[in-house]
């Protein structure tokens, strides 16, 4: 059993063997035992948790399938959506939520659902937050008990005035438990704030009577505050098919916050409204996409607000001064270096925001590698909303592009985060990750605007499907706010893709919408939204599918996704290197007797290992694994000119644990003289046949590596970059394929870009990455000068 006893607070482990005890904070009393239920990753309750079961519906989580129920849940802590609150209110209230919780780190979202069941309606749930250390060994145990009690902010005239009842019973109530969180928190004192966004219209029993309480105590918000979308198309859902009872009492939800006077707007983008805060306003925002985009893009501050705590803080314009409100606390706790791609589409921005958001987790990171990128409103508006899905941290930094971030320093705090690095692999990953597929797979519903569509968005769309016509199986539902709606219908796409087939629906977003809007023989829905694409499966129970704006307009038009993934991860491109470490499209080049610059490197069997050239005298493509029988080892570098190859020596391109070259012959087999140190050759021959080619044997592949020098008789390069084992060296050619320079990719981490070096005054248009295949062009007719980065 876990006993959690008062005064200091700690948690008290009895077992067997004894009695062991761990130190903690608590923000709710009781005394409890139950079964626990571990995991060690955050959870997010909105769109995780089934509020009507219990059931954790996250199919990402390990905890996916299980039930809170008369458990004891012990997690890191909440991330994602800020709908948390509410759902962890209603399950308290529907007696199906966890008997106590234990977190790993202060959190606020779920905690805050746990105090307003306390303080609105008499029902509440141990929380105690342990040690880190403490927390692991809570993961191992099986039963537990608690029981607890404790607040030292500074409240101002106002706010002790509000809590003794001066303004009313709403504000009475709203300011208590401000003060709570606000000593959960740790903040000193609170703060006035400009607006609020209100993200508690979301439909539940709990939802409601907290809604219609406050309001019946005569609660109205005291700044100006737009209201969140709504789970209804409020104009429309008669005419749609949604049940009468449930309608009527969104309705009567949604009818509680106008009357305490709120704003309607029902958008889940209210950064898109006209009223969007400046940089350095404190703000009050729900609405997790929408709290990342303000603290990041706009330069406004607020907390990542629990739903119902900005509710609270729009009745009595008073705000909790902790998190991101504080300068310390915008700083940068993590440096992700972004390896830029070429050729992206709309996909790039979801995908990058949640693999980002997974790995930076609970810090705030600060992105490098996008500084030459012009990312749009709707660009960072899709990254925000994938990053708040995948990360419990309340903001980013982008440098050169977020108004905080002028320069890496800038936002750093004097200090040097840890520093990682996205490339291919990881954004890879990310999309097998949402597919789990390559394979084509019939759609039968795509489903657009989460968060809501921008009017560029809208745009698109009508230019991808002008002209084309719908396929009968597939649905196609966008939606968007009304604001935009009304500038896209006076601009007339919204007539064209109406026309088109396209459904729209204003008001209400995706993680809201059910049966009958979804089609009940819909199987498969394919979304671009990355965060749509984390919660849909759990929401809907169908199965998922992603891709960009394009590929969905597509799937619209044929019934089918085709598996395929976007462009920027199928090929090879000019800032990544060249590295075909996957598939690329690829064309021969017929090869002529004259044609002495490619020196084709090849295996005993014939086969092709990769290439070298007198011009560019480097190693490019990927070496094969040799056996070290001289038999069976043996390289011959073909069209290259007897003189050159005479006079070449292969030196070292960087790695470990090579040794010299043991004797280097010429055309007559004769023994020119020893190699220098670190020769890329150990214990193996070599020698130049009447016909050109170098012939070598017994090489071992860990001394033979892609991105090896040579040298010796020929003007070559002298500043290549780093060797390693893959394909890091590129070839660039102009319009009629004659080689005009070389360039180099440094794969290593901690290291970036790589040098053009020993290029004409030709325009480059293609990057050749290995002898049978061809790069993808680069933009046409542009100049390289020597020495650039890549």
């Amino acid at each position: 059993h876990i006993y959690f006893l008062p005064d200091p607070p700690f948690l008290e482990t009895m077992t067997q063997n004894g009695t062991t005890s761990f130190h903690g904070t608590a923000y709710t009393n009781g005394v409890v035992s139950a079964t626990l239920l571990a995991a060690n990753l955050e959870l997010s309750f909105w769109g995780g948790v089934n509020p009507k079961t219990g059931e954790v519906i996250d199919r990402f989580h390990p905890l996916s399938g299980c039930l809170l129920q008369d458990t004891i849940l012990a997690i890191p802590g909440g991330r994602g959506s800020c709908g948390g609150s509410v759902i962890m209110m209603e399950l308290i209230l529907n007696g199906l939520g966890p008997k106590a919780l234990i977190f790993k780190r202060r959190e606020e979202i779920i905690t805050l659902g746990v105090i307003v069941a306390e303080e609105f309606f008499g029902k509440t749930a141990p929380v105690i937050v342990l040690r880190p250390e403490d927390f692991n060994q809570v993961l191992e145990l099986h039963r537990a008990t608690f029981d607890i009690s404790n607040i030292k902010v500074q409240l101002s005239d106002f706010d002790k005035a509000t809590i003794e009842g001066a303004n009313g019973e709403a504000t009475r109530i709203s300011m208590k438990v401000l003060a709570r969180v606000a000593d959960m928190m740790g903040a000193q004192e609170m703060m006035d704030v400009s607006q609020a966004h209100v993200d508690g219209a979301w439909y539940g029993p709990g939802s409601v009577a907290f809604a219609k309480r406050l309001r019946d105590w005569g609660g109205r918000f005291r700044i100006p505050s737009t209201i969140n979308s709504l789970n209804i198309d409020q104009r429309h859902w008669r005419t749609l098919g949604i049940d009468a009872e449930f309608g009527s009492t969104c309705d009567e939800l949604t009818q509680a916050f106008l009357d305490m006077d709120g704003k309607v707007s029902f958008t889940c983008a209210p950064y898109l409204l006209e009223t969007a805060p400046k940089l350095g306003d404190s703000i009050a925002w729900g609405e997790s996409n929408a709290v990342i985009y303000a603290n990041s893009v706009l330069g406004a501050r607020t907390l990542k607000n629990p739903n119902m705590l900005e509710i609270l803080i729009a009745l009595t314009g008073r705000a909790p001064k902790a998190g991101v409100f504080l300068d310390e606390n915008r700083i940068a706790e993590l440096h992700v270096h972004v390896r830029p791609f070429r050729s992206i589409d709309s996909s790039f921005w979801p995908v990058l925001g949640y693999a980002l958001g997974a790995a930076a987790s609970t810090r705030i990171p600060v992105i490098t590698g996008l500084e030459d990128m012009k990312p749009s409103t709707t660009d960072f508006k899709a990254f925000s909303a994938a990053f708040a899905t995948s990360s419990s941290a309340a903001m980013f930094h982008m440098v050169k592009l977020t108004p905080e971030a002028p320069t890496l320093e800038a936002v750093c705090g004097g200090e040097v985060p840890p520093r990682i690095s996205l490339g291919w692999k990881e954004l890879s990953d990310c999309w097998y990750e949402f597919n789990h597929s390559s394979e084509s797979r019939q759609v039968d519903l795509i489903s657009l605007g989460n968060p809501h569509f921008t009017l560029h968005e809208i745009k698109d769309l009508s230019i991808l499907c002008r002209g084309k016509n719908k396929h009968a199986d597939v649905a196609v539902i966008v939606t968007c706010g009304r604001s935009v709606h009304a500038l896209a219908l006076q601009a007339g796409y919204v007539r064209d893709l109406e026309a088109f087939g396209v459904q729209f629906l204003t008001d209400t977003c995706w993680c809201s919408i059910e049966e009958p809007i979804i089609p009940t023989n819909a199987k498969v829905i394919m979304t671009n939204s990355g965060k749509y694409i984390h919660y849909g499966p759990g929401l809907t129970g169908r199965q998922f599918c992603f891709g960009s704006l394009e590929m969905c307009a597509e799937a619209a038009i044929t019934g089918k996704s085709t598996g395929m993934r976007p462009e920027w991860l199928q090929k090879a491109n000019f800032k990544e290197g060249g590295i075909s470490h996957f598939p690329i499209l690829y064309k021969r080049r017929t090869q002529q007797p004259q044609d002495f610059w490619p020196a084709m490197i090849r295996d005993y069997s014939n086969r092709q290992l990769g290439y070298a050239n007198d011009k560019i005298p480097t190693i490019t493509g990927i070496m094969k694994q040799l056996s070290g029988d001289p038999t069976n080892d043996f390289l011959k570098f073909g069209f290259m000119p007897q003189r050159v190859a005479r006079d070449m020596l292969w030196e070292s391109g960087g790695g470990q644990g090579t040794t010299p070259l043991t004797q280097r012959v010429d055309a007559d087999n004769q023994v020119i003289k020893d190699p220098p140190s670190g020769a890329k050759l150990s214990n193996a021959t070599y020698s130049v046949t009447s016909a050109g080619a170098l012939m070598i044997r017994g090489a071992q592949y860990s001394e033979l590596q892609v991105g090896a020098k040579m040298t010796r008789g020929i003007e070559g390069p002298t500043d290549i970059v780093y060797s390693v084992k893959h394909n890091n060296v590129l070839t660039l050619m102009d319009k009629e394929s004659n080689v005009v320079g070389w360039g180099a990719f440094d794969l290593n981490p901690n290291r970036t870009g790589g040098n053009i070096g020993n290029i004409d005054e030709k325009k480059v248009v293609c990057v050749l990455v290995s002898t049978t295949a061809w790069g993808q062009p680069i933009e046409h007719n542009q100049g390289l000068t020597r020495g650039m980065k890549l």
